[in-house]
């Protein structure tokens, strides 16, 4: 009987102490930071590509990777990316190993295979180099005037004839042509003639569009000129030229009007990554502005977009964080959902398992306690 009383205390201590301690604390939680080597890939149709070679982060970690459109790329869970059909999907690798976080997305441009027997396209004619200005702008505008408002997949003989002559211009002398007449405004309507013909004919020269804005620091009205001939494209492929041009070139100015140029896409995954890429490098302080404040155009209110561009925000400096957090502060009446989902996200993210992700939103709602909509 004693015996058994003996055998009974220690097993009952052990009980209680288990029931005392507690559950065990989880381990904390490390970001690495992942990132690609570059926001938008190129892919043909048909081909793979290891999107494993393509991620950095700050630890050798594994992922799980997701596509956006498996329609157009496929994805799998070994990373491996297939060209399915030409257009554009996001891919999101996303930290899976025990006690890191992290997630990255590039975007996978897929392009078809270029048909058997190459382009049909005819050679053009040697380009005509004008040596009399007044006559370069009446060829111009007569050709503008033409070919305004019409359907080009329906122009007359005399329409084609007046396009393919303006093509046909050297290609320096039409595009300062162009920005020239924007700048002499007249008739009212000529930026729009020439915005017209830009979006239709011009695409493809983005990079000297831009050169042009370049070439014109210090003429306010010239570089005015050649944003109005870059804001017209929208499609794909000048957010690739844009967001190119706005890691590589070396005019602030320029870097600084590319920023809302690429703003305008919104809730697009190749935006935002350029955008991500560019705020993180950004030297000039009135571009960064710009970058930074388009990051918030672009991520919109979309729950996973807004952290990434809270966890991007925690590798700013001090001072940068300040300054981001005031273009949250400011509200108006067409920001009213955008800010509230930017609130909800940094509240909840207070309780965030992610320390980078919990710490960098603690940062931005501190920084914004001074405004009426965070006070409380």
């Amino acid at each position: 009987m004693w015996k058994n009383r003996l055998t009974f205390v220690p097993l009952l201590l052990v009980i209680l102490l288990s029931l005392t301690a507690g559950p065990a604390l989880a381990a904390p939680v490390k970001a690495v930071n992942p990132q690609f080597t570059s926001a938008v890939l190129s892919l043909k149709q048909g081909t793979t590509l290891d999107l494993k070679t393509k991620l950095r982060a700050s630890a050798k970690v594994t992922y799980v990777f997701a596509s956006s459109n498996a329609k157009t790329a496929s994805v799998s869970s070994a990373g491996i990316v297939t060209g399915v059909a030409a257009g554009k999907a996001a891919i999101t690798a996303t930290v899976s190993q025990k006690g890191y976080s992290g997630k990255a997305s590039v975007v996978i441009q897929v392009t078809a295979p270029a048909a058997a027997g190459g382009s049909t396209a005819s050679a053009s004619a040697k380009p005509v180099v004008y040596k009399d200005p007044a006559l370069l702008d009446a060829d111009i505008r007569t050709g503008l005037k033409t070919l305004f408002k019409k359907d080009y997949s329906k122009l007359t003989a005399e329409e084609a004839a007046q396009q393919a002559k303006l093509l046909n211009i050297d290609r320096q002398q039409l595009l300062a042509g162009l920005q020239a007449i924007i700048v002499k405004g007249e008739p009212s309507w000529s930026a729009a003639m020439v915005q017209d013909f830009a979006v239709h004919n011009l695409e493809g020269n983005i990079k000297e569009i831009a050169a042009l804005f370049t070439k014109s620091e210090g003429d306010e009205w010239g570089q005015r000129a050649a944003l109005e001939l870059l804001k017209v494209f929208k499609s794909d492929k000048a957010l690739q030229a844009f967001g190119n041009l706005l890691l590589t070139s070396s005019d602030a100015n320029l870097r600084y009007s590319l920023a809302y140029l690429v703003s305008t896409f919104k809730g697009d995954p190749a935006a935002l990554s350029f955008l991500i890429n560019a705020v993180l490098k950004e030297t000039d302080d009135k571009a960064w502005g710009n970058e930074a404040a388009a990051l918030i155009a672009v991520a919109g209110t979309d729950k996973d977009t807004i952290d990434t561009v809270i966890l991007t925000s925690g590798q700013f400096s001090a001072e940068k964080k300040e300054q981001f957090a005031g273009f949250l502060g400011y509200s108006d009446p067409s920001r009213e959902a955008l800010l509230q989902a930017w609130k909800t996200a940094l509240n909840a993210n207070l309780q965030s398992p992610v320390d980078a992700l919990r710490d960098a939103s603690t940062t931005l709602l501190n920084a914004l306690k001074k405004f009426p909509l965070y006070r409380n």
